[in-house]
């Protein structure tokens, strides 16, 4: 469930 954080969750979706 690493998508539903709002902290660093999308962080590690952008990659950047």
């Amino acid at each position: 469930m690493e998508r539903g954080g709002s902290s660093a969750g999308h962080r590690r979706l952008r990659g950047r």
